[in-house]
């Protein structure tokens, strides 16, 4: 019997791999040799304090034989948070950094205004700049 498919798998626990880990999300099955494809995983709220990630590729057959070992190659892997709900749900709060205004600077035709009382939780942070005609 010969397995020509897997798919990866990612998984969360503490310590060593036993098999029995938290499983964050596994990618489509995989069959086309050498075809490299972007996985991405669905978001994903820890449970509890997991100390390490386990990324596995895993088939269908259950035999312990060479001919149904299936393997994947993995080049970039990026992890990112996700943004919880938690910011930005408190309106005093944010009406207190508008009212701390803005600050613009003009430079010959150039001006540009800035809020750098805003960090990435109110998604606020870039300048925007205009240039007169």
């Amino acid at each position: 019997m010969s397995v020509s498919h897997g798919w990866f798998r990612l998984t969360a626990g503490n310590g060593a791999y036993t098999g029995s880990e938290i499983t964050i999300g596994q990618s489509q099955v995989l069959n086309q040799d050498d075809v490299w494809v972007n996985v991405c995983l669905p978001d994903w709220k820890a449970t509890s304090n997991f100390d390490h990630l386990f990324i596995s590729f895993r088939n269908n057959s259950t035999a312990i034989s060479s001919d149904s070992i299936s393997w994947g190659r993995i080049d970039d892997i990026c992890i990112e948070v996700v943004d919880s709900g938690k910011c930005c749900v408190d309106s005093t709060e944010f009406a207190s950094l508008i009212n701390q205004g803005f600050t613009i600077v003009k430079s010959n035709c150039k001006v540009t205004v800035t809020a750098p009382q805003f960090d990435s939780c109110f998604l606020f942070s870039s300048s925007q700049y205009w240039m007169a005609e």
